[in-house]
């Protein structure tokens, strides 16, 4: 999934509100009526969820933040993952390059300081053994291409933004918004 937002579509549903009028809220509220308002309206009218659009809401975040949350989870799992390969390749290498040191055979410097920066004492054995293979030596040394200079350039992998992935769940919810008309007891004076 990488660089990929999650679909979030089987988590925005139908979300009904009502009109209230702004003197009608404002008494309920003062009287402790529950009432959720989702937003003001600009000539001061409160849109009001209903209890089941409330719930659906609340589910539909829940769920989705769920789902997120697996991502995030999946996507450093498989950060860890990759970063453990790539640490186990490099000591490959490094192996490598000690193997054939001990064996008397040349190889580029940059290689001998791979090895020396990974681990100095070993370095030192296979320079030693280096030097004693070459002094027995009969034939001609084997020279040895760096382990390192094919590397391949890792590719640049999208991050994924779940912020802007939030956002755009939230603007989702936002548009699934439907007006109904309002209940009886809502448009009474309390």
């Amino acid at each position: 999934m990488k660089g990929i937002i999650p679909d979030f579509s089987g988590y925005v549903h139908r979300y009904e509100v009502y009109k209230v009028n702004k003197n009608i809220a404002e008494q309920a509220v003062r009287e402790d009526k529950p009432m959720t308002a989702y937003r003001t309206e600009e000539n001061g009218d409160i849109l009001v969820l209903t209890l089941e659009a409330q719930k659906q809401m609340e589910l539909d975040r829940k769920g989705y933040m769920a789902l997120l949350e697996q991502e995030i989870n999946t996507e450093n799992a498989r950060k860890a993952k990759e970063g453990a390969e790539k640490m186990f390749a490099e000591e490959a290498k490094i192996m490598t390059v000690f193997r054939n040191m001990c064996k008397g055979d040349i190889v580029p410097a940059s290689d001998e300081k791979k090895l020396m920066e990974y681990d100095a004492k070993i370095y030192t054995m296979a320079k030693q053994a280096q030097m004693m293979a070459q002094m027995q030596a009969k034939n001609e040394l084997k020279k040895h291409k760096s382990m390192w200079e094919e590397e391949e350039k890792p590719e640049e992998e999208p991050e994924v933004d779940f912020a802007a992935s939030t956002s755009e769940f939230s603007n989702a919810q936002n548009e699934a918004v439907v007006t109904i008309e309002a209940p009886q007891e809502a448009t009474e004076e309390v």
